[in-house]
């Protein structure tokens, strides 16, 4: 073994943890149902993998690198594959992408083509055709701050999100077994066209049949064909971005989104709600009378749907209390379990199990109070009172507002 490549496998290990940690938090990011109901695309498989360590010595000689470059370079050290069973499923998918505010994205998407697709167009996309055939859609990212806790280093890592039809996938799973990748014999290139066009064809007949499929079904149950009326993740997204003029977390808008599916709100009931002032006066002054704050723009659209049948304010305003006590009720009763499993969530476990050993996690207004007793007591208060911020961040997702974080031994 060289030396090199006894540095870089020392390197992979110590990095391991961390890549480990950034694979479980994009599989989250990507999991069902948030994919599947969210972008309205026909997902077959979504699957998570953090680079072999043959596999990535392997890329590391391939391409020549020094070992100050292999981790620079090779940009698929974490990867997810996102596998779909239409042509037309990749742009749902990319739109989730772009629009789900999960990602912060390193570089023009590339697009390995197999066919000229009209949303695929050089202003947005490194356009490509490999000799081998191979068809995909692979995107560079790095995780959003918003989902990460400060400091983890897990929006520090850019990793590859790789986005293909089912015939896309059973083609490179074919050539990888055959195991020429680009460096295809001049002699036999004509079996991998044929086979490329092949699947080719059959993606493009079973985008046939989807299409006919749908306009039947629209044709026997108007209703269930999407209407401006239904709402989805995008649609929503930039409603609020053009009536507020922000955007919300991602998990934030996925959890509105849920909600409003819930309770059949339609976008014209949420257009009209969120144009009346009383309803967001009335939210505020139940918040701060019963909370002891002001209401946030994600709590107010949370609570919009209070105000859809009443014709009395009373009875809007009667409904809503009753749904803030509740809550309040139980966001207080469950503060310390919820709040660590937020922090697990974000790639913080030693916080979240810090907290766990807490003797009680209470919300009081604006202020977050945490307590220790026994033996690390001591130990517990000092690294928790370090990581506050950590902490506020976690709370705020959860409880609204905080302003502050009090850590005691009792």
């Amino acid at each position: 073994m060289s030396d090199a490549v006894r540095h870089l496998t020392a390197q992979y290990h110590e990095r391991l943890p961390l890549h480990s940690m950034l694979e479980v938090r994009l599989r989250d990011e990507l999991a069902c149902p948030l994919l599947l109901e969210h972008s309205g695309a026909n997902v077959y498989r979504i699957a998570t993998r953090v680079k072999a360590l043959d596999s990535f010595l392997a890329k590391f000689q391939n391409r020549g690198l020094t070992p100050a470059e292999a981790f620079e370079n090779i940009t698929d050290m974490v990867g997810a594959r996102i596998v779909c069973l239409f042509p037309e499923d990749l742009e749902k998918v990319h739109l989730f992408l772009m629009e789900c505010g999960g990602f912060v994205f390193q570089d023009r998407p590339i697009a390995y083509v197999w066919d000229d697709l009209p949303w695929i167009s050089p202003e947005g996309f490194t356009i490509s055709r490999k000799a081998s055939g191979y068809g995909s859609v692979h995107y560079l990212a790095r995780l959003s701050p918003k989902l990460v806790a400060p400091h983890s280093g897990l929006d520090s890592v850019t990793f590859e999100i790789q986005v293909r039809t089912l015939m896309q996938e059973a083609w490179a799973a074919l050539e990888h077994s055959v195991g020429y990748k680009n460096d295809v014999p001049e002699r036999i290139r004509g079996y991998f066209d044929s086979a490329a066009d092949m699947l080719g064809v059959l993606d493009r007949a079973f985008q046939r049949l989807k299409s006919q499929s749908d306009a039947l079904k629209g044709e026997l149950d108007e209703e269930s064909s999407v209407t401006p009326e239904h709402l989805t993740l995008f649609s929503l997204k930039a409603f609020i971005r053009r009536r507020f003029d922000t955007d919300l977390a991602g998990t934030e808008l996925t959890q509105l989104l849920a909600d409003y599916r819930r309770e059949r709100l339609t976008f014209s009931e949420l257009a009209r709600l969120s144009n009346d002032d009383e309803v967001f006066a009335v939210t505020d002054a139940i918040c701060r009378e019963l909370l002891g704050r002001p209401a946030a723009l994600g709590e107010t659209l949370r609570w919009i749907g209070c105000f859809r049948f009443s014709d009395r304010p009373a009875d809007a305003r009667e409904r809503l209390a009753e749904r803030i006590r509740a809550e309040a009720e139980y966001l207080a009763r469950h503060a310390g379990s919820l709040l660590s499993e937020a922090l697990r969530r974000l790639g913080d476990s030693d916080l979240a199990n810090r907290l766990d050993r807490a003797g009680a996690v209470e919300l009081d207004g604006r202020q977050l109070r945490v307590s220790f007793s026994g033996p690390t007591a001591a130990e517990n208060v000092a690294a928790v009172e370090a990581a506050s911020h950590r902490v506020l961040d976690a709370g705020r997702m959860l409880f609204g507002p905080l302003q502050r974080l009090t850590v005691t031994n009792t």
